[in-house]
């Protein structure tokens, strides 16, 4: 939800800003087009390598950590609406192999089988009928489904020792 929610403020922006490519156009009708193409193989790079809604979401996603890189996702977003055969972003490449070592073990994400996964997909969907999901997110839940250990440290609620003063945790909407 909250990859959703960012873009929807990415959206937004682009409606209050004149600077960005899409101003004055409807970024959330377009991203949906988008969506479309790729599920129908229609969208491609320039390597030829076709662009999945998956990929659509990673876009959104590595852009999620700056605002100041929503230029450059309304651009890209612009060319692939106007049939442009976009570069492969460098955020796109194939995640190493040991970061899922340690995500696979900090993170206890078990699934039953594979109507579960289907099943969480189409809630996900739901949740986010424009990103979808979280592709960070879906693909760690897809590579530790299967991981030949239990997490080691798997998440939990943090029990603080008694006689500890207080302490503010904060975190940010995005």
């Amino acid at each position: 939800e909250n990859l959703e929610a960012v873009f929807h403020a990415f959206a937004d922006w682009c409606d209050r800003t004149v600077r960005c490519e899409l101003h004055g156009s409807d970024v959330r009708r377009i991203f949906a087009g988008l969506s479309t193409k790729a599920e129908g193989g229609a969208l491609r790079y320039k390597n030829g390598k076709r662009v999945t809604p998956e990929d659509l979401a990673r876009i959104v996603f590595g852009s999620s950590y700056s605002p100041s890189q929503w230029f450059e996702l309304a651009n890209y977003l612009k060319s692939l609406a106007h049939g442009k055969h976009a570069e492969q972003p460098d955020s796109m490449e194939p995640t190493e192999a040991f970061i899922s070592a340690i995500v696979c073990l900090d993170w206890s994400l078990p699934l039953a089988d594979m109507a579960e996964l289907r099943d969480l997909r189409t809630e996900l969907a739901r949740r986010a009928p424009y990103t979808r999901w979280s592709p960070d997110a879906w693909e760690y839940i897809a590579r530790c489904s299967d991981w030949p250990v239990s997490a080691a440290y798997p998440q939990h609620v943090a029990a603080a020792p008694a006689g500890l003063p207080p302490i503010l945790v904060t975190n940010s909407r995005y």
